[in-house]
């Protein structure tokens, strides 16, 4: 009995110090244990309790991330299966459904839309709001208020022909009538016809001087004219230019021995200006420009030929004045003066009756000075 208490009791003793001693913390089992021996690796104190060693953590930044990487196809879009059955075959639907996005003939006639507006400004001066806008702006009487302007002019003439062959020279005078007419259909845009003749002229009718024939000398033109306006008040300055067809006559006897019948026509440049200087008073001057001609002879009495081929310009250059009276009624003059010039190339087909030659390179030289006095009429 003795002896199983004793065992006992030192077993007791035993565990009760072991739990005394693994309740201590681990601060305290380091100043409990000796200092001259050191800690087993494998004892219980060693392998519990370790120091971790500090991980450095790197910044984080925006740029050093990693982007994933592409195969550098572009995303194709989903087509339903409404889609590829109204597809055409052979036919890419992304391109389809591109194109029904942006029609093709929505731009085509967008464009001539675009073009038709520019080409209708170009020739009208603008729509037909603009232009109404614009004729509300002039004063009653200003002239560009006019629709119509008709007039009527007398005057005289005098033409020389200079030329190396007999057949076409000569020199006339006299009196002159005209008339004229102007169709505005905005106030920038309108149409004009001229005509002139003369009156009992008439030129030398052999080489010798012994007769005299009649010469019955025209003048036609049709202009599409365009005006710049300068202002709004009835003094601004305006700028005309017209583009046309100008055509001249000179008709003889139809039957005379040694002279013929004379056109020459070709398309035609005009430009001018109108500068008042006052409400009642403007000038006018301009020139005229024929700058590809064509001149013809025709057949009288005789049959000639001045050359094979010609080339004929022509020049004119004009002033003027004129007084307004009121919209509707207007009086002027005005003094011109032409120069056509035509060269022929090759023989003349008959001999110079002066000279008995037949020249080649036959030139002609025809100056012409008009001055006139008209009234217009306009409503």
């Amino acid at each position: 009995m003795i002896f199983r208490f004793f065992i006992c009791s030192l077993v007791t003793g035993i565990l009760g110090a072991s739990l005394a001693f693994g309740q201590v913390d681990p601060s305290s089992a380091t100043l409990l244990r000796s200092s001259g021996k050191s800690p087993d690796k494998n004892s219980l104190d060693s392998s519990r309790y370790t120091v971790r060693p500090e991980t450095k953590t790197t910044p984080r930044t925006d740029s050093l991330q990693t982007l994933p990487k592409t195969d550098g196809t572009k995303v194709q879009p989903k087509i339903s299966t409404q889609e590829k059955t109204d597809a055409k075959p052979g036919s890419d639907p992304a391109t389809d459904q591109q194109g029904a996005q942006e029609p093709v003939t929505v731009e085509v006639e967008t464009q001539q839309q675009e073009v038709a507006e520019q080409m209708r400004d170009f020739f009208l001066g603008g729509s037909e709001e603009s232009i109404q806008e614009f004729k509300n702006l002039l004063h009653p009487r200003d002239l560009r208020q006019n629709l119509v302007e008709v007039g009527a002019a007398v005057g005289v003439f005098y033409q020389d022909s200079n030329s190396n062959y007999w057949y076409r020279r000569h020199h006339s005078f006299g009196p002159i009538v005209s008339a004229d007419a102007t169709i505005w259909i905005t106030p920038f845009l309108g149409f004009r016809a001229d005509f002139a003749t003369s009156l009992a002229s008439e030129i030398r009718g052999d080489p010798a001087g012994t007769r005299r024939i009649p010469a019955d000398h025209q003048w036609w033109a049709g202009s599409l004219f365009f005006r710049k306006s300068f202002g709004l008040d009835r003094k601004s300055p305006m700028l005309f230019v017209g583009v046309g067809f100008r055509e001249y006559r000179i008709n003889v006897p139809a039957n005379d021995p040694d002279r013929i019948r004379v056109r020459t026509s070709g398309p035609s440049i005009t430009l001018g200006i109108q500068q008042p200087t006052s409400v009642s008073h403007l000038w006018e001057a301009g020139v005229q420009l024929l700058p590809r001609g064509d001149q013809q002879e025709g057949k009288t009495g005789i049959n000639i030929r001045s050359g094979s081929k010609q080339e004929t310009y022509s020049l004119g250059i004009y002033v003027g004045s004129r007084i307004v009276m009121d919209r509707k009624h207007q009086f002027y003059w005005q003094l011109s003066h032409t120069l056509d010039k035509s060269l022929f190339d090759g023989q003349a087909s008959l001999p110079d009756p002066i000279s008995g030659n037949q020249p080649t390179g036959v030139y002609i030289n025809t100056g012409t000075t008009i001055f006139k006095l008209g009234y217009t009429w306009a409503e």
